[in-house]
């Protein structure tokens, strides 16, 4: 399967309704055409009115910085409790897709398969097939060009 566009992406975002965004700990370290990867996060989770989540760390900051609801809580145990609820019909609101960014591929594959049944998007440099949505294999440049043509098409 080849990588979604930028275009693909939001067309999708724009129909769906309760985005969760689950944010990786390489956020931290990346940056988007001279911001960081947690400010576009916000960005993003404003403009899809999302919620995030997001390791301990990673969310103390953007605690500070969004005004999106912000939970603080591991992948692999977000990835559990939504399949836990899920199964068991608890009631929950369930998110309508995940989005996926900060992770690498590796990490990035692992969680989109513990994720099987629920819509994903992964936003990161490395295409992941089994994502509903996943951009193509780039460079950094030209991911971040992506990730910026995402925002201002939103």
């Amino acid at each position: 399967m080849r990588g979604s566009t930028a275009s693909d992406v939001v067309r999708y975002l724009k129909e769906k309704k309760g985005a969760l965004i689950m944010i990786g700990s390489e956020a931290k370290r990346l940056n988007v055409n001279g911001k960081g990867l947690l400010e576009y996060t916000c960005s993003l989770a404003d403009k899809l009115h999302a919620r995030i989540a997001a390791t301990g760390s990673t969310a103390k900051d953007l605690r500070k910085t969004s005004e999106a609801e912000v939970s603080a809580i591991g992948a692999a145990e977000l990835v559990n409790k939504l399949r836990n609820d899920r199964e068991a019909d608890s009631g929950e609101e369930l998110p309508g897709c995940l989005v996926l960014l900060g992770y690498n591929s590796r990490v990035g594959r692992s969680l989109v398969s513990g994720l099987e049944g629920f819509e994903t998007v992964f936003l990161g440099s490395s295409h992941v097939e089994e994502a509903t949505l996943s951009l193509p294999v780039s460079s950094l440049s030209v991911w971040q060009q992506s990730l910026t043509e995402i925002l201002e098409q939103l």
